[in-house]
């Protein structure tokens, strides 16, 4: 099956990855923590260095500023 993004991947390889992403996310959470200000900004930074050219940049951004307590939900 081809999702528009390339062949789909095992769910293994899924699970795998969305288990990475997320552990990456809360450390680069913990590490803002430690700002005053632009803490999503830290956190959108971490993820894009962690997986450049990911697509879905708006929920990324959307989700770091809730997550910082930037946005209520």
């Amino acid at each position: 099956m081809n999702s528009g993004l390339g062949a789909m991947p095992a769910k293994a390889e899924v699970i795998d990855f969305t288990i990475d992403y997320l552990s990456k996310f809360e450390q680069a959470i913990s590490a803002s923590e430690k700002l005053k200000s632009n803490k999503s900004d830290s956190v959108i930074k971490a993820m894009k260095n962690n997986y450049p050219g990911l697509l879905g940049e708006e929920d990324l951004v959307l989700s770091a500023k809730v997550n910082t307590g930037e946005m209520k939900w």
